[in-house]
């Protein structure tokens, strides 16, 4: 992320590093082509870097501006479960928070596997999904309708600019890791649930996270009978609007001189 900043010239976002261990136990969370691993990036400079836990550094943000300041997470929800455990208050005075993770079934169904960021840290998708105020969960039954293209990548490229070679080669790296020709964008797409979720039909629904045993991680859905905290769920969405959206923001960013 910070080459990535650095590549645009913005100097101004600061950043923090996450915890590294999950709040129970799951799995690994990154492999070989990953988050940039095996780009030969030099090593970013960590005076930029906020010195304090990714915890502390949000529950500043939150205490700055309570009730105006949104959560998104993309990974595992360790951070945010960290946040929900020891300061649940401050948790409740976040505005709204969307979520990257699980995969949504009709009440009565149930998954086979876990969705990657649920079953990197059970218990911290958990205790956010019953706690998050103004919640919007987008799953893997949305992400995966979308992509990020080969062609897409070649248009990066051309803009000539630093940030669009640099989009353009990680997504390179990325696509010839995994023997993919397009890959689904899930994180934008929780980024867009938060900033357009016009785009995106949603039901209200009790969700409930396997903690243990082998399903860790899968989420299983309720309707709302009075008990329990129920949660916006993306259902179903407009694709070609997100994918015209993306392009667009995209495009944009990478088109920083």
């Amino acid at each position: 992320m910070l080459k990535l900043l650095d590549a645009a010239g913005i100097t101004n976002i600061p950043l923090a590093l996450g915890a590294r261990d999950p709040m129970q136990f799951g799995v690994q969370a990154y492999w070989t082509g990953q988050e940039g691993h095996g780009l030969a990036l030099d090593p970013p400079d960590p005076s930029r870097l906020d010195p304090r836990p990714a915890v502390s550094f949000i529950l500043e943000r939150i205490g700055e501006a309570p009730g105006r300041t949104g959560l998104i997470t993309i990974g595992p929800l360790t951070n945010a479960g960290l946040l929900v455990r020891d300061h649940p208050d401050a948790f409740r005075a976040l505005q709204a928070v969307s979520v990257m993770g699980g995969n949504y079934h009709p009440p009565g169904a149930r998954p086979v596997t876990a969705e990657h960021n649920f079953r990197c840290d059970p218990e911290a998708a958990s205790r956010v999904l019953a706690l998050a105020p103004r919640c919007r969960l987008v799953g893997l039954n949305i992400t995966q309708r979308t992509s990020l293209t080969r062609d897409l990548l070649k248009e990066l490229e051309s803009l000539g600019t630093p940030v669009g070679a640099l989009l353009a080669r990680a997504g390179a790296h990325y696509l010839q890791q995994t023997g993919r020709d397009a890959t689904p964008m899930h994180d934008s797409v929780a980024v867009a649930a938060y900033f357009r979720p016009e785009l995106f039909r949603w039901e209200r629904l009790v969700p409930a996270v396997q903690t243990l045993g082998d399903g860790a991680g899968v989420v299983t859905f309720r309707r709302g009978d009075g008990e329990g905290h129920s949660i916006q769920v993306a259902v179903d969405a407009d694709i070609p609007a997100f994918q015209k959206l993306f392009r667009e923001r995209i495009l944009s960013f990478a088109g920083r001189a």
